[in-house]
């Protein structure tokens, strides 16, 4: 916010505050918020495949947009696809969680509400986006949201058993990499591609992002994949490319060129089609 009022813009609108606080909240607060609560009793396998509705959702919520969706089987048959990959992928780490307690199932419930903030502050922004830059729209989204979170947790006492001192290095150094990466860096992308695509294509990241931690923990960390992970990598990919084929198409070829004979001169002419009257 700071380096967008040194470039001059002005964000003074309390109308466009007001919307960024209605998106940061929905998405931030609420979207991630339940998802960081309710995974506290469940495993992030399945918290990843529980995420990985997401799409689903914004195609049911989105209503205007249903003919699009519904009509495209494209990126109907690229999400069911993508789902089946990503269950096949994480179906080793589900398998082995053990039996179901009350607490998972509450757990669960939460990571699933989650998904309809998140989705209904993902579709605000679409529908109702404040006049600044995404840069400012993500900084007063973050703002608004962080302050009432702080209050969320006032209110629920959780400040009077937190101890800084407590906190290991590790989590602090988790945090500051989660505040470049996930807050500045993450969430302006997400922010951005909102403004550029279709919700549900945008969704698709949620596919994505287990086989990232997956991969650098092979990477990084030593960690085995299995052939069912290997499988079920390629098939979930398959399916976020069907999703995204329109975008991934080809350019038309360059115009092609005559040599035409002017005055017994040769000359190279590009041959140059309007698609609207083709």
């Amino acid at each position: 916010m700071a380096y967008q009022l040194l470039r001059g813009e002005r964000p003074f609108s309390i109308i466009d505050w007001l919307k960024n606080a209605v998106s940061g909240i929905l998405i931030l607060s609420f979207g991630t918020g339940l998802l960081a609560w309710g995974e506290q009793y469940i495993s992030s396998t399945e918290g990843c495949i529980i995420q990985a509705a997401a799409p689903f959702i914004f195609i049911a919520a989105d209503r205007p947009q249903w003919k699009t969706h519904f009509s495209n089987k494209k990126i109907i048959a690229g999400l069911v696809i993508g789902f089946i990959g990503l269950v096949l992928f994480l179906s080793g780490g589900l398998l082995a969680s053990g039996a179901v307690s009350h607490a998972k199932l509450i757990g669960s419930a939460m990571v699933i509400v989650s998904l309809f903030f998140w989705v209904g502050g993902s579709l605000f922004t679409k529908k109702q986006p404040a006049a600044y830059s995404i840069a400012t729209n993500t900084a007063q989204q973050l703002i608004c949201a962080g302050i009432f979170s702080l209050l969320l947790a006032t209110g629920n006492g959780e400040f009077k058993s937190f101890k800084a001192f407590r906190v290991p290095d590790q989590a602090w150094y988790g945090l500051g990499y989660l505040i470049l990466f996930g807050s500045l860096m993450a969430y302006f992308s997400y922010q951005y591609l909102l403004s550029v695509e279709r919700p549900v294509i945008v969704s698709t990241h949620t596919y994505i992002n287990p086989l990232v931690a997956v991969f650098a923990g092979w990477l990084l960390a030593g960690e085995k994949i299995t052939a069912l992970q290997v499988a079920g990598l390629i098939i979930t990919l398959a399916g976020v490319f069907i999703t995204n084929m329109d975008k991934y198409k080809s350019k038309k070829k360059s115009p092609k060129s005559v040599v035409v004979n002017i005055k017994g001169r040769k000359h190279s002419l590009r041959l140059i089609t309007s698609e609207t009257n083709r």
